[in-house]
């Protein structure tokens, strides 16, 4: 049992490093083989698709996993319709909504080739039908190996192309681009539907009581994801809709990109600790789940801060080795978005912490009166300012909203921001006793 969730545990880290890996390496490519106009509109279009594969994710995985771990086997065949059903019903509003509202975003953001970009994507996220439902059931039955070979396909496929443009000197087009998610999304659907066929038992009729089931458990998971990912991107957003030229977009997008790198480990702990704290608020009470919400910030604090410190001295010699030197216009910029991941820890463990607590609605509330105020903020201050506008009113938002989170936690869990000073020192404090007493 300890080889097979080992074994889990080191496909699990490979997927994530792999994914990192063949994402930053696909953008550091592209950076050097798009315009700043090109990669601005190919940054708007990611971001509204990764908004469709969170909604999937949202309404689908975490409802499925669920049921499936706490009900017999033999509701399970019924369970895996319903949620097929479901998946496909998203997808196909989805296109709907793709096609009807890609003319408005090209329109709204002046960029011609939204369009089609968005029509292409539509094959794509039929594909991924098949290829997510077979990565849900393969995590029901925790089967990380097959997930892993799944992604490494379908995003191998897409960064195998880049690569062979980058080598060839290929020119290089975002319709291709387009083109060959398609073909990254076949490949992975083939792989993942042969590794996962085993887990696809389906009923021979709809239970229409399990897809509401499903769909009830699932909307409140998808509301908070589609929240949190809107609240990340709407000042990206708001930049194309704005400024005239794409090309601030992709400054900001590459500054975001960069940081996201600091933010590796703060999800992977985060991923770890949700578990945890679920089981302490069910056994100990809240209190418990108080002091794991300081320990575990205090330690994420420990883990990016040496990376924004990083960032904030050697901006310029960053840009230069992932972006380039048409992007050093992007310096300053980098160094304030590094102050984004500060505040990123306080911001996940709220959530963990009451959801676990099944007070869901509180951290939905919060993404919610988050993202409305980063959207006005940013509609003044970019209006003012420009980039340096939208990066200011993130910041805002991020400082006011953590004074918000703090408050109620501190009112609901007793939760104090010296202990998480203080779990931090102690973090530093014991790495530095390991590195001197580390014996070669």
């Amino acid at each position: 049992m300890k080889t097979s969730w080992f074994s889990s545990g080191m496909y699990a880290i490979a997927d994530r490093f792999v994914a990192l890996l063949f994402g930053f390496g696909s953008i550091y490519l592209l950076l050097r083989l798009l315009s700043k106009e090109d990669f601005g509109e190919w940054a708007l279009f990611i971001t509204v698709t990764a908004l469709v594969e969170v909604a999937r994710n949202g309404l689908i995985q975490n409802a499925l996993i669920k049921y499936l771990a706490a009900t017999d086997n033999t509701q399970h065949s019924r369970i895996n319709t319903a949620s097929l059903v479901l998946n496909l019903l998203l997808t196909a509003l989805s296109i709907v909504s793709l096609w009807a509202l890609a003319p408005v975003f090209s329109h709204l953001w002046t960029a011609k080739q939204l369009t089609p970009l968005f029509q292409v994507y539509s094959l794509t996220t039929l594909m991924l039908v098949p290829f997510s439902q077979s990565l849900f059931l393969q995590q029901s039955n925790l089967d990380f190996k097959a997930i892993f070979w799944s992604n490494f396909v379908r995003q191998g496929i897409f960064f195998a192309y880049v690569v062979l443009c980058f080598a060839l000197h290929r020119p290089i087009t975002l319709f291709n681009l387009a083109i060959w998610q398609v073909w990254g999304a076949l490949g992975g659907t083939l792989v993942a539907y042969w590794l996962a066929k085993n887990y696809w038992h389906l009923s021979s009729h709809i239970d229409w009581r399990w897809v509401n089931r499903l769909f009830q458990f699932g909307k409140y998971v998808l509301g908070t994801n589609l929240a949190a990912m809107i609240y990340k991107s709407v000042d990206k957003m708001m930049l194309g809709a704005i400024l005239p030229t794409k090309a601030p977009v992709a400054a900001y997008d590459v500054a975001i990109r960069i940081n996201n790198l600091n933010e590796v480990p703060t999800l992977s702990l985060a991923a770890m600790l949700f578990p945890e704290s679920a089981k302490r608020a069910h056994q100990q009470g809240n209190d418990s789940v108080g002091q794991l919400y300081e320990q575990s910030v205090g330690i994420m604090l420990a883990l990016v801060v040496p990376g924004v410190i990083i960032i904030c001295l050697f901006p310029e010699l960053i840009i230069r080795l992932t972006a380039g030197t048409k992007y050093l216009d992007t310096v300053n910029i980098l160094r304030l978005t590094s102050l984004y991941t500060l505040f990123l820890p306080f911001a996940i463990q709220f959530g963990t912490a009451f959801d676990s607590m099944g007070k869901p609605q509180l951290n939905f509330a919060f993404v919610v009166a988050g993202t409305a105020l980063n959207a006005a903020i940013n509609y003044f201050l970019i209006h003012k300012y420009g980039l340096e506008g939208a990066v200011y009113a993130t910041l805002i938002t991020f400082v006011l909203t953590f004074i918000g989170n703090q408050l109620l936690l501190r009112k609901m869990l007793n939760v104090r921001f010296s202990n998480i000073f203080k779990h931090t020192l102690a973090a530093y404090k014991m790495g530095w006793e390991k590195i001197v007493n580390y014996k070669l």
